[in-house]
């Protein structure tokens, strides 16, 4: 799970509390991975490069959905 905001934030803490149900639930460990910087657009641009094979997901803010419209730089489309 890619958090792209640093450690010890509320996304953080909320990954971290999540993870070992996740684990649980899904039979296989969950690791939380911070990628924190650039107003956390390189953390979205891993998980949107990332093989879409179901094993990598973000841990987002409702700031994902203002990035296309704040940055100019955004490489990643959001699905409708």
């Amino acid at each position: 799970m890619i958090v792209p905001y640093g450690p010890g934030g509320v996304t953080d803490i909320t990954a971290r509390i999540i993870a070992p149900a996740m684990s649980e639930d899904l039979g296989q460990q969950v690791i939380v991975e911070n990628r924190p910087g650039g107003a956390a657009i390189p953390g979205f641009d891993l998980v949107a490069k990332s093989k879409p094979d179901g094993y990598t997901i973000v841990a987002a803010r409702t700031t994902l959905a203002a990035q296309p419209i704040l940055a100019r730089e955004v490489k990643f489309e959001l699905a409708d």
